[in-house]
C-alpha cells in the first residue's frame, strides 16, 4: 500500500487581510475587482474559498461547487473546463 502526504495549507481569518495584502489583493477584493478565475463572479470575503497559483498568477476561487470541483480536477493534472 503506498503511502501518500498531502499538506493542507490554511490562513485564519484574522490574518486573512494581511496574506490577500501580500499577495496584492486585498484593494482589488475592497473595490469588487477580484474575480473567479472560473466563472468570473466578483469575489469578496463571503465567497472566497481558494487563492491558487496558475501560469504564474494568483488567482481565487469562489465558492460556487461548480467552480471548486473544476479548481480540483485543475489541481489533480485533469483538464477540467
Amino acid at each position: 500500500m503506498s503511502e501518500r502526504k498531502h499538506t493542507i495549507r490554511a490562513v485564519m481569518d484574522e490574518d486573512l487581510e494581511a496574506f490577500l495584502e501580500s499577495l496584492g489583493l486585498l484593494y482589488p477584493m475592497e473595490q469588487e475587482m477580484l474575480r473567479c478565475g472560473f466563472c468570473g463572479e466578483v469575489v469578496r470575503r463571503d465567497n472566497l474559498l481558494s487563492v491558487y497559483p496558475e501560469n504564474d498568477e494568483i488567482r481565487v476561487c469562489c465558492t460556487s461547487p461548480q467552480c471548486y470541483g473544476t479548481l480540483v480536477k485543475r489541481r489533480r493534472g485533469g483538464n477540467a473546463v
